[in-house]
């Protein structure tokens, strides 16, 4: 039997004794951690963005802009992806789990990072629909987190 069908099968017998949509580990619930990880990682983001874009030649002048939200994302998918954490919530001592305890697989990354578009964007009231998401739902999840059904705890 390989891992996959050890972890679909594992997950089947957890889902059918436990609700579905109720993480069974406790969440941390202290919004001060969220701030900084998010800031610390936003300032990694823009001055590795500002380094890598001023590093293009003057000829991919038109590339500079395309890049901006391709590094944005790109970070969050990365490194939630190999690590289920970013630099600031490593910083702060957080990962990003599933319900169950498991860390975040590619397929959560990629859905908390194609939530980021609405929830945190400029155009769009910047990351206040995040953060009311946060301030107001149960578990402290941004749109992204219920829909990959994961949450930030501490590690």
């Amino acid at each position: 039997m390989t891992a996959d069908a050890t972890d679909s099968s594992e997950l089947a017998q957890n889902s059918a004794t436990l609700p579905s949509q109720v993480p069974t580990i406790p969440i941390q619930r202290d919004a001060n951690l969220r701030y900084v990880a998010a800031s610390f990682d936003n300032v990694v983001q823009l001055l590795g963005g500002v380094f890598l874009i001023k590093s293009l030649p003057p000829s991919w002048a038109v590339l500079q802009v395309p890049l901006i939200p391709i590094i944005y994302f790109g970070y969050f998918l990365l490194f939630e992806g190999l690590w289920a954490t970013s630099p600031g919530k490593l910083l702060t001592g957080l990962v990003v789990v599933q319900y169950y305890g498991r860390k975040c697989t590619w397929r959560q990354a990629w859905q908390r990072t194609l939530l980021r578009l609405v929830e945190v964007n400029p155009l769009f009231l910047g990351a206040l629909p995040a953060a009311l998401m946060i301030i107001r739902t149960r578990y402290h999840q941004r749109l992204g987190d219920k829909w990959a059904r994961t949450h930030g705890q501490r590690a």
